[in-house]
């Protein structure tokens, strides 16, 4: 590869790979950075680790998004090289096809080997260190990060409920109810508290101070006691806490090597065992891609001169579909692993071979193609001619002050075009993502693929949402870039037109496209989200997210504590029902055990059972019933509301679940950082092209590549502070505004600095 030729046809392939596999890597990455963002905050887990596990991603989508990258750079290098007339000038010369097919067979056997690596080794290893990791912070950071009016049920043997935490760290009114002891009821209600875990005495234990025991013998509830405690420490589970792990390996997890070793040693069901055979065809068809998209790229780029990404999309679609199908159907015993998986590529190789001998055979008759070269030429020739006697009665008009003029119906006119094609890009490829991500549920599920049109239909406003922003961002650079590049900004500052003064186009365009964000947010989100996630849940098997009619523990604002061991939404009847009534100082007033209770309006039938009466904390009176019916402060819906989604709501339905949420003593915190979101998301539009005008003046006539490239990076960025600012603000570092304004705040100064400093 040392001819200038061979340079040539890498140097065009490799920016598009570059700029495909940032694209393609990103949109796979915007779901996962909040949650690493997440662990970095509220998990208090160590940058380095949190680096480590992102390290640990990349593999595991690369060998998804390299094949997509290859084949999106070698049609968009082959088709820029058929529209400019290039390749027709190489045949010309007597370059042959398979001349210049060399050097891109060359560099998909690099890919094809390098992607080997990763599947064989690189990857399995990366996702087990992943797994590993993740288990291990759970392990670690079980318990250390209690959140405040939640009730915690992950701790061995105890449920706690603390309704404050100071700024020390330390728990304000504590509530905790012990499991250890089976044939014991016990309750401890205290001031104050806290979890204390000594790692080298290998010791845990809740620390109490300033409280009441309520303990009676569950045989016996008539032995109730009361006793008032200066300060206790409840032991916990140290194995829960300093327990050793081993993680399995999954067959993702395991190398080729140990795949083999795995098929030979050990005897397995048939099912696991076609798993295992469809897992080792999987690691090197998917990367033998690379050569199929190298042939089918080249036959298929130089017959085509325009749409090389569009195609590059469709065949995705086709091919990693096709792939999905045949992965399931081969573990399902259907197909043999071996069609299964290696039928794709033996599909589009005979596309691509198809296309590449039809480029072949169209090499024959290259001398009627210079004769009509030669043609093309004469007529080009006496069009510029006829142009060049006309070019002096072109007037020049003078530039008004109204607005839209001419200049401004330009620019809005490219921007337009730009902005259409960029957002139906983004669109294709994150309707390709989310469906490979949902295939195979669907597959394992057994559900039926018009599910996951469905799903995508609803899905496709939220998708349209998140593109907004970086589709805004890459339109503004490379309208503003060919603008650059074409000497027209210069043209107008030579006229006297300030650069201010053209960019008002592209604020008037921020401003209609957040508005058009906050619509879409507002009137369309709330309906089709719901939707959307109602499908999700069918297509996951998973439930409806009802508060649980299981063991359930809830808390009012009137400080009224109900656990039941069941709930009957129908019937409204709770089986094994508890009311541990406090008063505004946090201590015992009332409770209530019954073996069944009936929910009515403000008011509860009890049915055999028994109430105990407290005077200052301790007990005053018991007594047993066998009906008796008790007012409630609490309406019915308290007891069968849905935890709502946020993105199922407006931002003022979702600012009076907010309100409903403080009124009944829920945790809202969550919920109020999702509502100043709605009022954020939709003003970064606005922000990023604000951003991108000045900072596409600095980079000139970079090019598009560059410009693109920009744009993923810059919005990156903005995602990652963006998930750190609302990680922060949903463990309380930050007031819930801040935290989901913070990084258009960072953005938007950044923005202004730049824009004021603009040559105009």
């Amino acid at each position: 590869m040392r001819t200038s030729l061979d340079r040539y046809i890498i140097n065009e392939i490799l920016p598009y790979f570059g700029i495909g596999l940032l694209l393609y890597t990103f949109t796979l990455l915007t779901s996962r950075i909040f949650d690493l963002t997440d662990l970095l905050i509220s998990k208090n887990v160590n940058i380095l680790i949190v680096i480590k596990l992102f390290g640990s991603l990349l593999p595991g989508l690369f060998s998804i998004t390299i094949p997509m990258a290859f084949l999106f750079s070698v049609l968009m290098a082959m088709s820029r090289l058929s529209a400019d007339s290039e390749y027709l000038a190489m045949r010309s010369l007597g370059i042959s096809l398979n001349r210049i097919f060399r050097p891109v067979l060359f560099l998909s056997i690099l890919v094809f080997l390098f992607h080997i690596m990763i599947t064989f080794y690189i990857a399995p290893y990366s996702n087990y260190t992943f797994t590993k990791t993740i288990v291990k912070i759970i392990l670690e950071k079980t318990g250390e990060e209690i959140e405040p009016r939640k009730f915690v049920r992950g701790l061995p043997g105890i449920t706690l409920y603390i309704k404050d935490k100071g700024k020390d760290k330390k728990w304000r009114d504590v509530f905790l109810f012990s499991q250890m002891d089976p044939e014991k009821n016990k309750v401890l209600i205290a001031k104050k508290g806290e979890l204390r875990i000594d790692k080298r005495a290998r010791t845990a234990e809740v620390k109490l101070v300033n409280g009441f025991v309520h303990m009676f013998e569950n045989k016996k509830p008539e032995n109730y006691t009361t006793a008032k405690f200066s300060y206790i420490l409840h032991p916990l589970d140290t194995d829960f806490f300093f327990r050793k792990f081993h993680v399995s390996k999954r067959r993702r997890d395991k190398t080729y090597k140990e795949l083999l070793v795995t098929l030979k040693r050990k005897i397995l069901p048939e099912k696991l065992k076609l798993a295992y055979i469809s897992e080792l065809h999987k690691r090197v068809a998917l990367p033998f891609s690379a050569i199929v998209f190298a042939i089918l790229g080249v036959g298929l780029g130089l017959s085509v001169k325009r749409g090389g990404f569009s195609l590059s999309l469709i065949i995705i679609i086709v091919y990693f579909t096709a792939f999905s199908w045949g992965e399931n159907f081969s573990i399902d015993g259907y197909i043999s692993p071996l069609l299964g998986l290696w039928g794709p590529n033996i599909f589009f190789l005979t596309i691509g071979i198809i296309f590449l001998l039809n480029n072949k055979f169209k090499e024959l008759n290259i001398f009627a193609k210079k004769g009509v070269n030669k043609s093309e030429t004469t007529v080009k020739k006496k069009r510029f001619s006829n142009l060049k006697k006309t070019a002096f009665k072109i007037k020049i008009q003078k530039l008004s002050f109204k607005y839209p003029n001419i200049l401004d119906r330009y620019v809005l006119s490219l921007f337009l075009k730009i902005f259409i094609l960029i957002i139906l890009s983004m669109f294709m490829i994150f309707l390709i993502i989310t469906f490979f991500e949902l295939i195979d549920d669907i597959l394992e599920n057994k559900k039926s693929i018009s599910l996951l049109f469905k799903y995508l239909y609803f899905f496709t406003p939220q998708i349209i949402e998140y593109i907004l922003p970086i589709s805004s961002l890459a339109t503004t650079l490379l309208t503003v870039g060919i603008m650059v590049k074409n000497n027209e900004i210069l043209a107008i500052k030579s006229l006297g037109i300030s650069v201010f003064r053209l960019s008002v186009n592209f604020l008037l365009l921020g401003i209609i496209i957040s508005s058009g964000s906050f619509w879409i947010q507002e009137k369309i989100l709330p309906v089709s989200n719901k939707r959307a996630e109602e499908i999700r849940n069918n297509i996951m098997d998973r439930k409806n997210s009802y508060i649980s009619a299981f063991n359930s523990w809830q808390i009012s604002k009137y400080n009224n504590i109900y656990h039941y061991k069941h709930f009957n939404r129908k019937k409204k009847i709770f089986t094994n029902f508890e009311l541990f009534s406090l008063n505004k100082d946090f201590e015992a007033q009332k409770r209530f055990v019954a073996k069944r209770a009936y929910l009515g309006n403000f008011h509860m039938i009890l049915k055999n059972g028994w109430e105990a009466d407290f005077k200052n904390g301790f007990l005053d009176s018991f007594k047993k019933f066998k009906r008796k019916k008790i007012g409630i402060l609490e309406s019915e819906d308290f007891f069968t509301s849905k935890r709502v989604d946020p993105e199922t709501m407006n931002f003022f339905q979702l600012r009076k679940y907010v309100k409903y949420l403080k009124e009944n003593n829920f945790e809202s915190r969550e919920y109020e950082v999702n509502l100043y979101t709605k009022i954020g998301f939709p003003l970064i539009n606005f922000i990023m092209i604000l951003f991108s005008i000045p900072f596409s003046l600095k980079l000139g006539k970079s090019g598009t590549l560059v410009g693109v490239g920009a744009a993923i990076t810059i919005s990156l960025l903005y995602w990652i502070f963006f998930g750190i600012f609302k990680s922060l603000g949903s463990v309380g570092l930050l007031p819930p505004s801040l935290s989901a304004l913070g990084a258009n705040i960072i953005f938007l100064l950044i923005a202004v600095y730049l824009y004021l400093g603009i040559r105009s």
